[in-house]
């Protein structure tokens, strides 16, 4: 809700600006711990592998709404 309301703004404020730094924090955290922790790349790799099985049959998934369920013939 904050980051949506400073998004509005037309002019970057140093709150704005802050926010989106600290979102690179994050991110770049969570990129070495998947570097360094082999039990993260497994988790991560699970969960797609879990993800795209589903998708390719045709269960629907909570990323993606529009997917309907398809009878196999």
């Amino acid at each position: 809700m904050i980051v949506s309301k400073l998004s509005t703004y037309r002019r970057q404020n140093r709150t704005n600006k802050a926010l989106w730094e600290f979102d690179n924090i994050i991110k770049s955290l969570y990129l070495l711990d998947y570097v360094d922790l082999p039990m993260r790349r497994s988790n991560v790799h699970k969960a797609l592998n879990r993800y795209e099985a589903c998708y390719w049959l045709g269960a629907p998934s909570p990323m993606h709404p529009s997917v309907k369920i398809q009878s196999i013939k």
